[in-house]
């Protein structure tokens, strides 16, 4: 039995044990079916999901944006909270970044702005808010990158040829089918 839009739109921790287990069902269901239609070798068969899961992922991240936009202009009279939303915005491009649990990220609220340190490193970024959303936006999602960016290079995971052209590793080669 399929579970009701309702039930599906209900968080788990609400629901009777019965409809958590259609949930359940219902998701692992269209998952196994997303997977297989997604990982064949007909990328035509592929293409239609593949495009309704890219939809589906935009306009999540649209409504995300516009929320954060609209608090950051409701908040843009009181700095310190402006500056705290931004730092909360950060931490959640920076949830996207992967950082490993073994570097410590601390943030440093100032009149001034946001400045974001890796713990044990000499590594930092910071910016000055402008007081205009959608580059402030913007800004926590360029130092959430620079931050992700850093710890790879940390990681070993960046190599630089010295002409500023990235070459791939041999076995990036073999996995892409590349192999020379």
């Amino acid at each position: 039995m399929t579970p009701s839009k309702s039930d599906l739109a209900t968080p788990v921790e609400q629901l009777t044990q019965l409809d958590k287990e259609r949930v359940q069902k219902y998701k692992q269901g269209t998952a196994a079916e997303v997977l297989g239609v997604i990982g064949q070798e007909s990328e035509t068969k592929a293409a239609p999901w593949v495009r309704k899961i890219a939809d589906e992922q935009e306009e999540k991240e649209r409504k995300q944006r516009m929320i954060a936009l609209e608090m950051l202009t409701s908040l843009r009279k009181n700095k310190k909270q402006y500056i705290r939303f931004l730092s909360t915005i950060f931490l959640l491009f920076s949830k996207e970044e992967d950082v490993p649990k073994r570097y410590r990220i601390t943030i440093d609220l100032q009149d001034e702005g946001l400045s974001v340190f890796i713990v044990g490193t000499p590594y930092y970024g910071a910016f000055t808010p402008s007081g205009i959303p959608h580059y402030d936006y913007h800004a926590c999602k360029l130092l959430a990158i620079k931050l992700g960016n850093t710890i790879a290079k940390l990681e070993g995971y960046h190599r630089d040829s010295g002409e500023g052209i990235l070459i791939p590793w041999e076995d990036e080669k073999v996995a892409y089918g590349r192999a020379s």
